[in-house]
């Protein structure tokens, strides 16, 4: 708290019982929250709905990278397919150019 004073007056003694006479400063009364157990379960309860619905958004999203995950491995093995046709198909054009004496 600013006041102007310095902290011996507010250390002499007929200024201090001043003040707790006032409830001010260090004497001024504190509001205490209880907690009962009802609120406390309730915050509890809040929580564990809150935490739940995390868990349920975090699945959602675990499928959703799964059927991603799927999809990219069938893409894969459908491109490697067509790699491998289209090897072959070079493999032989190659070969062929070869036997007619064509450099490719």
């Amino acid at each position: 708290m600013i006041t102007g004073y310095s902290a011996s007056t507010f250390s002499k003694q007929h200024v201090k019982a001043l003040l707790k006479q006032n409830k001010v400063c260090q004497y001024k009364e504190t509001l205490k929250v209880k907690s009962t157990e009802e609120e406390a379960s309730a915050r509890y309860e809040k929580s564990l709905e809150k935490a739940n619905g995390e868990i349920s958004r975090l699945k959602a999203v675990i499928v959703a990278k799964e059927i991603k995950i799927n999809e990219l491995e069938t893409s894969q093995n459908e491109l490697q397919e067509k790699y491998e046709i289209l090897l072959g198909q070079l493999h032989q054009v190659t070969k062929k150019a070869h036997l007619k004496g064509i450099e490719v």
